[in-house]
């Protein structure tokens, strides 16, 4: 399972999309900044998560770093730079840990593994005589909401 989380690909799009920027954006962080990415148009999706919060982190330090600098008005510069690390710490807080990322994800493909496998075994015997195609879709469309159900439910 450690290997499918590692395997997990997304576009430009996708990243984008996670990320709130623009596509554009997305191609600048690659190019100028050196967001990993496995070939055009593909990233592996864990990797530039987290590239993107070590590259914010490093954002904010950065700007934490400049408000400290010493100048004209040092202590106003001071509250800033201790307002931007309490913000800091705030979107710490607020960010889920990887493990429960990662058992949250282990578990969500888990089942849609064992429910896309077993789906065979479930509706093919009911569906073995079958001939009427609407009946064949709600049997099946039946067996497939309840999959989604038990993602749903984490189970």
């Amino acid at each position: 399972m450690k290997t499918e989380l590692k395997k997990i690909t997304a576009t430009t799009n996708e990243l984008a999309k996670l990320f709130g920027v623009v596509p554009k954006y997305v191609s600048e962080l690659v190019t100028l900044r050196g967001m990993p990415k496995v070939k055009h148009n593909t990233f592996n999706l864990i990797e530039c998560v987290k590239w993107r919060f070590a590259d914010l982190e490093n954002i904010h330090k950065k700007e934490c770093e400049k408000l400290k600098a010493d100048d004209p008005m040092k202590d106003v510069a001071r509250k800033n730079a201790e307002l931007k690390e309490f913000q800091l710490q705030e979107i710490r807080k607020n960010l889920l840990p990887a493990d429960k990322v990662k058992s949250d994800m282990i578990i969500f493909l888990t089942t849609i593994k064992t429910g896309v496998n077993g789906l065979g075994a479930k509706v093919g015997p009911r569906l073995k005589n079958e001939n009427d195609v609407k009946k064949i879709i709600r049997t099946i469309d039946a067996e497939v909401n309840n999959i989604l159900n038990r993602i749903s439910l984490g189970v």
